[in-house]
């Protein structure tokens, strides 16, 4: 009598098969990552045009708030001062006594700077041009736009606002920060209206 057996045949990869599954794995990880990096300029401006446009909107709020300074003073203006070449801006307020505290120093990205700062007259007078270095202030408690600039960039802002018959005729005027990153031919915009106060994202 024969004995019927029943050959099974071992499932499973082989050394060979895993090392090609392996390989593949670790090209399509490898182009993911050149991707991700190609895109990453193009991530770090945009990133920085919208964290500057809602910065610039709260140092807005700050005045319509009548928010208090950070040594507990009342503040009649709030400002952010941009300077050309810079990788950061910076937000003060002037209090009531004319002196003035720095509220907030914030960063750009990595290798996002301010490349270009524009001032335009919107009802027809003569353009401001480029400059290197712009004050954008907002009065407390309404909230009311105005522009002051400076040659080469002053660290004080103390003398801002001892002219303000002069300073209000800044109010016609939009001031254009253009974003670049370093080493691309990459750029961002960003308009600030001083009669309305808009503030907005633009290529």
């Amino acid at each position: 009598m024969k004995q019927n057996t029943i050959k099974t045949k071992q499932k499973g990869f082989t050394v060979i098969e895993l090392l090609v599954v392996f390989l593949i794995m670790i090209a399509l990880a490898g182009s993911g990552l050149i991707a991700w990096n190609s895109q990453r300029p193009g991530r770090n401006l945009v990133l920085a045009q919208n964290e500057t446009v809602t910065n610039i909107r709260k140092v807005q709020s700050y005045a319509v708030s009548s928010r208090q300074t950070s040594d507990g003073s009342n503040a009649k203006f709030y400002l952010a001062r941009f300077e050309v070449d810079q990788n950061s801006y910076s937000v003060h307020a002037i209090k009531s006594d004319g002196t003035y505290t720095t509220e907030e120093t914030v960063n750009l990205p990595s290798n996002v700077t301010i490349s270009s700062i524009n001032a335009f007259a919107t009802d027809g007078g003569a353009s401001g041009g480029k400059i290197n270095c712009a004050f954008v202030l907002y009065s407390v408690p309404f909230g009311k736009v105005y522009f002051s600039t400076s040659d080469p960039c002053d660290s004080g802002v103390t003398n801002l606002t001892a002219n303000l018959p002069e300073l209000a005729t800044s109010t016609n005027q939009v001031l254009i920060l253009t974003l670049q990153y370093t080493g691309a031919a990459l750029s961002e915009d960003i308009s600030i209206y001083g009669l309305t106060g808009k503030v907005e994202s633009s290529s």
